[in-house]
């Protein structure tokens, strides 16, 4: 009997918190459970930022008639529309949740992302936006689309979309991942800052004065280009895994200042002409990260015969607004290592380096070229890259039993460049990280010991005492 009174009132004590709370506060809780991820551009060394998963937001109405009721009057509750179909059978049900968010989001602005995972897009026959009991209302609300993500949509109804891109006259952010030949024309897109385009042929046309923000997976390399020619005001431009080129690259013989770019990623295709052109003809003076990757990771390595001048020339002339590089191991020879192709001097505080042969080999030569001097301008040695704080190792093994000698060397180098009183961060991510710590050399010990130098894995836990057993950090 005493445990049914004291289950009966823990169950009263629950409802009467729950049904406490203001509703203006089950509101806006509501409103940060119902967010979605909208253009989140890849990591290129590690998967996807983009969580894939439906936000879990709908279970909240069946919790009761109270919550039930502050989401459907709660206007915010329903801006993001997250939603995923395999089969012509699943559109229905998409069709339903998309007029439940057109029908309770009042005037408010809509982020609408379609998730297709479909295998054979012959099955799919429909030539609307979406499903038949929506395509109507859901025309008549383009103009309220902020955000819109169309990642692998159906060739048939995608060509829609393109035709419907005039109407969406509130956009600021778009991602298209589906080529159908016709050209992807934005130029009546006013408001249309953010753009992300994958696998795509085509042309892409553009107000380039609006774009800030350019996203381009498998794209023509002259595709990528000429939009860094033609967006002066970019503030973000990533591309990754390029395409040969299509078209007449002639445009490229002149100078080109980008004075608001602050982040280049840049998958490198040495030997490419339009890539050449750039390189010799960028100027990045606000730069502040510059990320460096390879085209094909599995199949491509720069060799020592690879004209890389443009390349070292561009690198040699990056600004001292730089703070972040990232560098893939496979820019990296027994000759050439990218690394070397940067000035000494550049205040860079964070360094990545991505290592896909599980080898610690060029993390030792990075940590060894880092920790070096330079002579400055008064002719006096200065440490190279003083303002540098951390380092980010990706994808190396250290097993102590086969790979011990590679990684003491890189401890060795690191403990060089640590001063009195500084603090420098060494993180590792997808890094199978083993040792006790008797294999650590006790002056290396002492530096963890005591904060100089700290370890930190990629959910921020920090590798310090004891280190009794051995740790494996995936």
């Amino acid at each position: 009997m005493d445990a049914i009174v004291v289950e009966r009132r823990a169950r009263n004590a629950s409802e009467a918190t729950t049904h406490a709370l203001p509703a203006e506060t089950l509101s806006q809780i509501f409103y940060e459970v119902s967010r979605g991820r909208f253009l989140t551009y890849p990591s290129p060394y590690r998967v996807p930022d983009v969580d894939y998963k439906l936000p879990n937001k709908y279970p909240l109405l069946a919790v009761c008639s109270k919550w039930r009721q502050v989401a459907y009057s709660s206007p915010t509750f329903w801006q993001d529309a997250v939603v995923a179909f395999d089969s012509p059978k699943k559109l229905k049900r998409v069709a339903d949740i998309l007029k439940l968010h057109l029908s309770n989001s009042g005037r408010l602005p809509l982020r609408i992302r379609f998730e297709n995972c479909i295998f054979n897009a012959s099955e799919f026959h429909s030539k609307g936006l979406v499903h038949p009991s929506v395509n109507g209302e859901l025309a008549r609300n383009l103009y309220r689309i902020e955000m819109l993500e169309l990642n692998h949509y159906p060739p048939s109804m995608f060509k829609k979309w393109l035709d419907s891109l005039s109407h969406l006259s509130s956009i600021d952010k778009l991602q298209v991942g589906t080529d159908i030949g016709d050209d992807l024309d934005l130029r009546n897109n006013r408001s249309l800052a953010s753009l992300s385009v994958q696998c795509f042929k085509s042309r892409i046309l553009v107000r380039p004065d609006n774009i800030q923000d350019v996203f381009l997976y498998s794209i023509p390399m002259d595709r990528c280009v000429r939009l860094l020619f033609e967006c002066r005001n970019l503030k973000t431009f990533c591309m990754r895994n390029p395409r040969e080129a299509i078209d007449d690259i002639s445009f490229l013989q002149q100078a080109l200042v980008l004075p608001c770019l602050t982040e280049l990623r840049w998958s490198v295709a040495v030997g490419d002409e339009c890539e050449s052109c750039l390189f010799r003809y960028l100027a990045v003076p606000a730069l502040e990260h510059f990320a460096l990757e390879t085209e094909d990771a599995h199949n491509f390595r720069l060799s020592d015969d690879e004209d890389t001048d443009e390349l070292q020339d561009f690198c040699e002339r990056l600004p001292l607004s730089l703070r972040r590089l990232t560098i893939n191991e496979y820019l990296t020879t027994d000759d050439k290592n990218v690394i070397k192709f940067f000035p000494k001097n550049l205040p860079v505080e964070h360094i990545e380096l991505y290592c896909e042969t599980e080898e610690w080999s060029e993390a030792r030569d990075c940590a060894s070229w880092l920790s070096g001097y330079y002579r400055a301008d008064d002719g006096g040695l200065a440490k190279a890259f003083p303002k540098l704080t951390h380092l980010r190792i990706t994808g190396a093994e250290w097993y102590p039993s086969t790979q011990l000698e590679e990684v003491l060397p890189f401890f060795d180098a690191l403990q060089e460049r640590i001063e009195p009183g500084e603090v420098f961060k060494l993180g590792v991510c997808m890094t199978t990280f083993m040792f006790e710590r008797d294999m650590l050399p006790p002056d290396i010990l002492i530096m963890v010991d005591t904060g100089a130098l700290e370890i930190v894995d990629d959910s921020g836990r920090r590798f310090h005492e004891p280190f009794e057993t051995p740790l494996s950090i995936i």
